[in-house]
């Protein structure tokens, strides 16, 4: 009996050693995961150090690209110009350095073989000029026209651009069909235009021109007889007409005109002159004082061959001088010199139109005479 006491005694003493180490194994577990979730927080700080890293990159962006625009505006507010002088007695190689190492892009054309001159040199440029030199923007095109003689002459297509003009011009008056409406349309703007007149006609219809020349506008000559295979049968045949178109512009008007302008019937670039005919004609012109005066914008209203079955004859001239004028407008030194015609109807019923296209557009208007030479084309 005493013995099983001892035994039950033991069995006691067993039992509750062994549920005092559950407690401490369950006391054990419960703390670890709360350390784990404490200490994860800490790993956080990097997101902030990338932060930092993103804003020095964007501030140095800024302070690089700021730089070369500063730079580009500086320079194109002021332009270089190359001073040329306008009359020189070099060889065709001394002239070919001199252009080339002022950066103006020099070729030459050998055209002038039969002639006793030297060398010609024709270019367009931005720029300005005085008595004695051109001042040409830099990267300029010159074509020297070189000939067996021994000395230089010169025909410059030089004047000072001005992007935000435009010379109407109108060829092959005056007449009946659309001269007065013309007229009309312009003092209702208070524009004044170029008119290129056809000698003869003026003999026909005098009234006309003497209200153009005194409502300001300027007149030119486009020949006396505007019969092509006449005029430009040879030099004397040119200066031929041309003095019969003066004695009767000076007769019809009591005067002489105080500027030169010509234009070529069908323009410079006709099939009636080969190329070497055609500089020679127009530097004849320039040493008789004319300014010489192609165009390079047009309405089309006397060709019309595109024109469509859907399209109105004022439709399509519209459509025309828009894209012409679009055109022209990519190239810097150009004077916008727009063709039209007084003797279509159609061209008189759109030249409201045209006029507040430019209006619209921010154009002004300007009359050929103001420029300080021609114009014609390369």
């Amino acid at each position: 009996m005493f013995k099983s006491k001892i035994i039950l005694l033991f069995l006691l003493l067993f039992i509750t050693s062994c549920s005092s180490v559950d407690v401490v194994i369950e006391s054990e577990t419960v703390p670890l995961p709360a350390v784990v979730i404490e200490t994860e927080p800490e790993s956080e700080p990097p997101p902030i150090e990338t932060t930092t890293i993103i804003e020095e990159t964007e501030t140095t962006t800024i302070e690089t690209t700021t730089v070369p625009e500063t730079t580009t505006i500086q320079e194109v507010k002021t332009p270089k110009y190359i001073t040329i002088p306008k009359f020189m007695d070099y060889s065709e190689d001394k002239a070919k350095k001199l252009f080339e190492d002022n950066d103006l892009k020099c070729s030459s054309v050998y055209e002038y073989t039969d002639y006793d001159k030297g060398m010609v040199y024709l270019f367009n440029f931005r720029g300005y000029q005085d008595d004695d030199n051109y001042y040409i923007s830099p990267g300029t095109e010159i074509t020297l026209h070189v000939s067996k003689g021994a000395y230089w002459f010169q025909y410059v297509n030089a004047f000072v651009e001005q992007e935000k003009v435009v010379y109407l011009t109108f060829d092959d008056g005056p007449n009946s069909i659309g001269t007065d409406r013309v007229l009309e349309i312009l003092e209702n703007y208070g524009i004044k235009a170029t008119f290129f007149l056809v000698g003869q006609f003026a003999s026909y219809y005098p009234n006309r021109v003497r209200a153009m020349y005194e409502a300001g506008h300027v007149i030119g000559c486009h020949s006396y007889s505007h019969v092509y295979q006449d005029i430009y049968k040879s030099e004397d045949s040119l200066m031929e007409d041309i003095k019969k178109w003066e004695a009767q512009i000076e007769k019809t008007l009591g005067e002489e005109l105080p500027y030169k302008l010509y234009r070529f019937p069908g323009g410079t670039n006709n099939n009636y002159m080969s190329k070497s005919m055609r500089s020679y004609f127009v530097e004849r012109l320039y040493n008789e004082g004319y300014k010489v005066f192609d165009w390079n914008v047009a309405n089309n209203d006397t060709v019309l061959v595109k024109l469509s079955e859907e399209q109105s004859m004022e439709d399509y001239i519209k459509d025309t001088f828009v894209k012409t004028l679009a055109w022209v407008t990519r190239y810097s030194g150009v004077p916008k010199i727009i063709l039209m015609h007084d003797t279509k109807e159609h061209t008189a019923n759109a030249l409201a139109w045209t006029i507040q296209y430019l209006i619209d557009n921010g154009y002004s208007f300007g009359t050929l005479d103001e420029l300080n030479s021609g114009w014609v084309y390369q």
